[in-house]
């Protein structure tokens, strides 16, 4: 009996680890596939660790009212909230523009300190220009 008893255990933690094992290569399979969509659907010239979608269309020139120091509230109370952050270690906000290019703010103690226009090029080479470069004073 305790032999029967054993096996059915065995058994039944086997069924259970190929199950767990099918339904984590099904999840990373299906979290791979979803990545790729939302990559197809929204091309952006930079790499995001976030995105959220909101109806608008900015432009570049959108953002020629930001001055170096004003804040990030000062930004969204004028633009909405940006779609995401992107970097590491350095985390920083950006806004998907109607051309799927993207602002980047960048902030240091004193508040922004530049802005990054970074779109496609030619063979989808990526490229970015300073608008407001930090190096700088203005």
């Amino acid at each position: 009996m305790r032999v029967l008893f054993f096996a059915f255990i065995v058994v039944c933690l086997s069924s259970f680890n190929l199950y767990y094992k099918n339904y984590e290569m099904e999840s990373s399979e299906a979290m791979s596939n979803k990545q790729e969509l939302v990559e197809e659907l929204v091309k952006i010239p930079i790499i995001t660790n976030d995105y959220k979608h909101i109806e608008r269309s900015l432009e570049v020139d959108d953002f020629l009212f930001v001055k170096k120091g004003m804040s990030i509230e000062e930004i969204v109370g004028v633009l909405g909230e940006p779609n995401g952050t992107t970097g590491f270690g350095i985390i920083r906000c950006y806004y998907h523009l109607k051309d799927n290019s993207a602002i980047i703010i960048y902030e240091d103690d004193n508040g922004v300190c530049g802005i990054r226009h970074c779109f496609f090029e030619n063979e989808g080479q990526i490229k970015g220009i300073w608008i407001m470069d930090p190096t700088t004073t203005q």
